[in-house]
């Protein structure tokens, strides 16, 4: 299982069309083979994306997805800069409940 977690800043005043574009993203891309879990999490102006990927496979299917390019696309100019990431299979702990 590959994990990545994103973070990205919106530009001053722009967090409502950042959140706008996620919560479309998000919900497109729970429906792709492969991915196990989708969601992000907001403070003001900053996000914090959580991605879960069965494997590789799906991973590379939705960097390569119509999802994620309506989301740059939508929220070009409203970033501060690249959004930072992190990628890394998950060596312990997934599940929710006891």
């Amino acid at each position: 299982m590959l994990v990545l977690i994103a973070k990205l800043q919106a530009r001053a005043g722009s967090a409502a069309e950042v959140a706008a574009g996620l919560r479309e993203m998000v919900a497109a891309s729970r429906q792709e083979p492969g991915t196990l879990a989708y969601g992000f999490c907001q403070e003001q102006d900053q996000f914090v994306v959580t991605e879960y990927y069965r494997d590789e496979a799906a991973y590379q299917a939705h960097k390569d997805s119509a999802a994620l390019k309506a989301f740059r696309a939508k929220v070009a100019g409203h970033l501060e800069g690249s959004p930072e990431h992190w990628l890394s299979s998950l060596q312990d702990g997934f599940g929710f409940g006891a």
